[in-house]
């Protein structure tokens, strides 16, 4: 009928649409540039770790070893945005704090460079206490603790838990939210 034909019209417009922009679309890719921050720290069994990140993901690992090993990856479109993107560690007494800061956006209409994204990869004692896990959006994943504790927090994205056997306190305002466990 007649909104058959028009959902064809407007398939066939965006399906030339689509041809067109792809014709020419390879000379116009930005590429992403990537940056690696890899640091090791002291960090007992007991000790609480808090990681703050509004784009990207945070992915922790339990380990029997003492220690944490932090890898961050940092993304973006210019060299100004990623130079702008800092991952701040501090430490006080037996917690750790992994905050990640990211220069402003600029206000108004335009098309500005507003990319910047952070993953970490971060291993630790599977007893560690995660007080803290935020995520704006993007992804949380936590794999192998073994008798420690973890809350996280995510706006938007998935969120993992792997293999872990302790007091998990988990929530997704938008996204999905799974519990694994290998036997």
């Amino acid at each position: 009928g007649v909104f058959s034909c028009r959902v064809r019209r407007l398939c066939r417009r965006t399906w030339a649409a689509t041809g067109m922009l792809s014709m020419g679309g390879h000379q116009h890719v930005v590429p992403t540039l990537e940056s690696d921050v890899e640091q090791t720290y002291t960090f007992l069994p007991s000790s609480q770790l808090t990681v703050r990140n509004a784009e990207g993901s945070i992915r922790i690992y339990g380990s029997a070893h003492p220690g944490m090993q932090l890898i961050a990856t940092r993304k973006a479109y210019s060299s100004e945005r990623l130079n702008g993107i800092e991952v701040k560690v501090s430490a006080d007494g037996d917690s750790m704090t992994i905050d990640t800061i990211f220069p402003p956006k600029k206000e108004g209409f335009g098309f500005g460079d507003r990319s910047g994204t952070v993953d970490y990869i971060i291993v630790v004692p599977d007893s560690t206490r995660i007080r803290n896990l935020e995520v704006t959006n993007g992804e949380i994943s936590v794999d192998g603790l073994r008798g420690g504790s973890a809350r996280a927090r995510l706006v938007t994205g998935r969120m993992f838990s792997r293999n872990c056997f302790g007091d998990l306190d988990f929530a997704v305002t938008n996204g999905g939210l799974a519990y694994l466990v290998d036997w």
